[in-house]
């Protein structure tokens, strides 16, 4: 069509930001933009305990950068309570 005639309208999705290939399924990318964006610390991690998500709040209080944090052991970077992490682990196992 014509340039500002209606169906002019780029198609749905065009221009939006990928999803992390660790992330697909999980959040909407403007849920993820929130949370990287968020004040406070944010870590996700999955079953193998690798970092997909370290926020800017993360780094501030870690000193982590996002870039340096993502797709390391969780444990490289963070010293958790072993116990606390392994009752989180079993809690995602039998909830899902």
């Amino acid at each position: 069509g014509m340039p500002g005639s209606p169906d002019a309208q780029p198609k749905s999705g065009a221009g939006q930001p990928a999803r992390p290939p660790a992330l697909s399924g999980g959040p909407a990318p403007e849920s993820f933009a929130l949370i990287e964006q968020a004040h406070d610390p944010i870590l996700v991690w999955d079953l193998e305990e690798t970092v997909l998500l370290w926020n800017a709040g993360a780094t501030r209080l870690l000193g982590w950068s996002g870039a340096e944090a993502r797709g390391r052991k969780v444990a490289d970077l963070v010293v958790p309570d072993p116990a606390l992490l392994a009752e989180a682990r079993q809690r995602v196992l039998a909830q899902g």
